[in-house]
This record gives structure tokens, sequence and C-alpha cells, in this order.
């Protein structure tokens, strides 16, 4: 979770990944602190998301 430490030190923001009872194929992602660096939190989690997909077997393309 090095990645994760690392956009909160680098946005000033608090990030939390939780599991969701009953949904095996989703998680939950909570992002806490001032909109513009939640925002920015945000994209770059959903960046290396995205990233991570496109290198999986059959992943997504754009």
């Amino acid at each position: 979770m090095r990645f994760l430490q690392e956009v909160q030190q680098l946005t000033n923001t608090k990030i939390g990944i939780r599991d969701i009872p009953g949904d095996t194929e989703n998680r939950s992602l909570n992002i806490a602190g001032p909109l513009p660096n939640a925002c920015a939190a945000y994209m770059l989690m959903m960046k290396r998301y995205l990233d991570s997909e496109a290198q999986a077997p059959g992943g997504y393309t754009s």
C-alpha cells in the first residue's frame, strides 16, 4: 500500500479502502480532505486502477 501512502502525502488527504460485505468483486474507496485535494487523490487512484486493469489479461482498453 505504498502507493496509497504516497497519494495521501502528496494530496494531504486520508484514503480508506474497505471490502463491501456480500460483494466480493468490489471495494469501497473513501477520500477525506479539502475538495480540490480529494479530487486530485481520486484522479491518481483511478489512473492507477485503470493502468492495472489495462495490464490484466483481457483488461480494459481505450
